[in-house]
């Protein structure tokens, strides 16, 4: 075990940086204090798409589905190497994460710029990749790469708060979300760290009719203003404030429809 030098903690001083996060905080908690002025969408409006099919490109690669409603794996002897495929299996890949919610890699040879530009070819070309409110600016990795490890909360001084506290699904806070996340697990836990995950078609397929009619007139107000900024004083940096696509400013927060259409699949979630 190698021990985590501490880190003495500089607070955030820049008045400029200041300045618009209080501006921020005095939205927020006019929003909280009167909902009326949270933005207000049209639930029922669902844009136009063509769900897109998967052509067999990566039927040579034995897989297995992980579970009947989520999740399917390819096998460590199968040989697939997300840094080889091209694009044509690429486009098949992010149709088979669409249907199946998450697909696991074993054995993946893979540098972070591959895995940088893997992510260019499956981003949306008019959002690009998106960066995170954390990263630091100038970070080794470069600012769409997100470390995640047990060791910070060890070297920021911080009590262990585990994702596995709640359920979620990632960057709901931005008026444009993440369409796919690429996980590379470099140093895993001896034992434990199992992630969970749940189908939200399945969810929605489990509802009545009347239910679904209903929930799809509503929508949902995502913040993370309070847990971001919390977090953003620990550690002693600012958070990013343009982050790609539309995500821009400080105030860290989304109104979406409570029911959405996957446009890869068509499916309702």
């Amino acid at each position: 075990m190698v021990a985590v030098e501490k880190k003495i903690i500089a607070p955030v001083t820049d008045p400029a940086y200041q300045a618009k996060v209080a501006e921020a905080r005095k939205i927020y908690k006019q929003k909280a204090a009167n909902p009326k002025l949270i933005q207000k969408i049209d639930a029922a409006a669902v844009p136009e798409y063509t769900p897109k099919e998967y052509k067999g490109t990566l039927n040579s690669f034995d897989r297995f589905d992980v579970t009947v409603n989520i999740g399917t794996e390819f096998k460590a002897e199968s040989g697939i190497q997300l840094s080889k495929l091209t694009d044509e299996q690429i486009e098949d890949l992010a149709v088979l994460v669409s249907q199946r919610g998450v697909v696991f890699l074993r054995n993946q040879d893979i540098t972070v710029d591959e895995q940088r530009e893997f992510g260019r070819k499956l981003a949306d070309p008019s959002a690009g990749l998106h960066t995170h409110p954390f990263t630091e600016e100038g970070s080794e990795y470069g600012d769409q790469i997100t470390i995640i490890s047990s060791e910070l909360g060890e070297y920021y001084e911080l009590d262990p708060v585990y994702a596995s506290s709640g359920w979620h699904s990632d960057i709901t806070f931005e008026p444009t979300p993440s369409n796919y996340a690429i996980l590379k697990v470099v140093e895993p836990p001896v034992n434990g760290g199992d992630t969970l995950w749940a189908s939200g078609y399945a969810a929605y397929e489990k509802l009545s009719k009347p239910y679904r009619k209903f929930l799809e007139g509503l929508t949902a107000y995502h913040s993370s203003f309070e847990s971001f900024h919390g977090a953003s004083q620990f550690r002693g940096h600012q958070l990013r404030d343009v982050r790609g696509g539309k995500n821009e400013g400080l105030g860290l927060d989304a109104v979406h429809p409570l029911i959405r259409t996957n446009p890869v699949t068509g499916w309702k979630s």
